[in-house]
């Protein structure tokens, strides 16, 4: 499977932010759990959010969903990859929207979080297209 995901990312680079989208959603949701009181990023990310549902619950959305994206990635499923890319961008934004709103607008966060909703909603902009699936039978 590590061959297969080597070659899919070799071969589709375009992929590979999404990759890295994945990867910050897991590595945020599991940063936040373990280490419940940091004082760099901590603040910035619970900040605002609405109280329908713990923190504990928003930040193991970060991890399934980050979980969705990288198998779908794994996978090559084009349905599996607008699926997770839809939710990662709302994720994304929700978290940028966050910060804006009542963290500080010059932490590095918000930058992130802003670049990484852009790179999910054009991945999502060219499944549903079809410019990924006419990419993907050319190659």
């Amino acid at each position: 499977m590590r061959r297969k995901l080597y070659r899919s990312l070799y071969h589709h680079e375009h992929w590979f932010a999404e990759w890295w989208s994945a990867i910050l959603l897991l590595s945020a949701g599991i940063y936040v759990l373990i280490i419940p009181e940091s004082e760099i990023l901590h603040p910035f990310f619970i900040q605002g959010y609405l109280k329908i549902i713990s923190n504990q619950v928003w930040y193991s959305l970060f991890i399934f969903i980050g979980f969705v994206q990288f198998a779908a990635l794994s996978y090559e499923s084009l349905l599996g990859r607008a699926i997770a890319a839809f939710f990662a961008s709302t994720m994304f934004i929700w978290e940028t929207l966050n910060n804006f709103v009542y963290g500080s607008q010059s932490h590095f966060c918000l930058f992130a979080w802003g670049i990484f909703a852009l790179i999910n909603l054009y991945a999502l902009t060219r499944i549903l297209s079809g410019v990924e699936q006419v990419y993907e039978y050319n190659l």
